[in-house]
């Protein structure tokens, strides 16, 4: 095999040059789109995490709202349960004083049946 010659030397090396830089070009497109891909990504990416941020705070205020409400149906509970004793309180005295009206009504008889009786006597 001849040896090649300097001029052979030079266009291999100038088809290898060519190629490495056609090669690089090719690179530098992907790597372009790789980066324009990425920062579309990276927008996406801040886009859902101002979303997350949003839903944070939201869920905070649902549930301070929650808490709240929890707060009032506690305080709504506790008020019914003392209305609740006060109306057992009420209902016994009711009935006490039933019982006690009852006990009027046969003295008063009773008195009423003495008066008639001293009224029949003293006209006997």
């Amino acid at each position: 095999m001849p040896n090649p010659t300097t001029q052979q030397r030079f266009d291999q090396l100038a088809q290898a040059t060519a190629a490495l830089i056609e090669s690089s070009s090719q690179q530098n497109h992907k790597l372009d789109a790789l980066i324009q891909s990425s920062s579309q990504q990276n927008h996406k990416l801040d886009a859902l995490t101002d979303k997350i941020d949003a839903l944070t705070d939201q869920i905070g205020h649902l549930t301070e709202g929650f808490t709240e409400l929890k707060e009032m149906i506690e305080r709504q509970v506790a008020a019914a349960e003392r209305q609740e004793a006060t109306a057992e309180r009420q209902a016994a005295a009711a009935e006490r004083q039933a019982a006690t009206a009852e006990r009027q009504e046969r003295n008063i008889d009773r008195l009423v049946g003495i008066v008639d009786r001293l009224l029949q006597d003293r006209t006997a």
